[in-house]
């Protein structure tokens, strides 16, 4: 098993990132993590776990930091791409 840790300050597009995770398919076991979404005053909870994926808000952000911060568990995951491919779920300024 391959763990990927992504974390990002910057807002990201919350339909861009469910995409990119549900594009892993079958080689994703389990992704867990909370996700700054662009245009959105809540933070975002992604989960994986079996072959569902969601991405929800989970309330305000109070002190924490908006930050995204996701970890992603499977087989034969190519870290780098999956890096790449979550920066690349970034708004655009």
């Amino acid at each position: 098993l391959i763990a990927v840790t992504f974390s990002d300050d910057a807002p990201l597009i919350g339909e861009r990132v469910l995409a990119c995770v549900e594009a892993l398919g079958d080689r994703l076991i389990r992704a867990k993590g909370f996700v700054h979404l662009a245009g959105d005053d809540q933070r975002g909870f992604l989960e994986r776990a079996g072959i569902r994926t969601a991405l929800r808000r989970d309330g305000a952000w109070g002190d924490r930091p908006r930050r995204t911060e996701l970890v992603l568990i499977g087989d034969d995951l190519d870290e780098p791409a999956i890096r790449r491919a979550l920066w690349a779920c970034r708004a655009a300024d």
